[in-house]
């Protein structure tokens, strides 16, 4: 059920995002993506664990989607707040994508979380040329090499997923402290050092903080 609940919700966002961006429009894929979301942390048992999946989502999206962006292999529709950026209506789909992470792999079953990587690496360059079938997006040519690009970009999003990847903030200097601490507090597992990167002591404590 739990499943089946996973991919309505992703098929839902990717039509209200791909339709919309289409358009012109970012606020379907968003308000859509997001509304899947709020229902999957309601529903969710481990709803910590899942909001943090989430966060990290968004994470990856801004890094993955924002470097094909800069080097000319994508173009996104409805590019808002940036053409420089990923869209928020796509950021909003890789959300909903991650909540479908935990179902996905119990029903692989052993390895789970290995062969969904597999599965989303191959699945994503279809759900890309299909966007740009629907004006959503622009794949560079040749064709092939945004695809092969997504489907890595996927792919490596999902294992860091399998390898318990979690975000660290960091600041500089006691006055940004306590905004850095009351982010950190927003997410679950959110580590928070100091660094300074003028300071070799502080950077050593880092490297040596996130090695363990």
């Amino acid at each position: 059920m739990r499943l089946l609940i996973d991919i309505v919700g992703f098929q839902i966002t990717w039509w209200a995002s791909a339709l919309g961006a289409g358009a012109g429009r970012w606020e379907p894929g968003l308000a859509v993506g997001l509304l899947v979301v709020i229902i999957q942390l309601a529903i969710s048992k481990t709803r910590a664990a899942t909001l943090a999946t989430i966060v990290a989502a968004a994470f990856m999206a801004l890094v993955f989607e924002t470097a094909m962006i800069a080097v000319g292999l994508i173009g996104y529709s409805a590019a808002w707040p940036s053409g420089l950026l990923p869209p928020v209506w796509l950021v909003a789909l890789w959300m909903v994508f991650a909540t479908c992470i935990e179902a996905t792999a119990r029903m692989l079953g052993d390895n789970g979380l290995l062969k969904g990587a597999l599965l989303g690496g191959a699945l994503a360059p279809v759900t890309y040329w299909a966007g740009a079938g629907f004006l959503a997006l622009t794949l560079a040519e040749p064709i092939w090499l945004p695809l092969v690009a997504t489907s890595l970009a996927w792919a490596i999003a999902q294992q860091l997923h399998v390898a318990g990847a979690s975000l660290c903030l960091t600041y500089a200097g006691e006055r940004l402290q306590h905004g850095v601490e009351e982010l950190a507090s927003t997410i679950p597992g959110t580590r928070v050092l100091p660094l300074d990167v003028t300071n070799d002591k502080e950077i050593d404590a880092v490297a040596r903080t996130l090695g363990d």
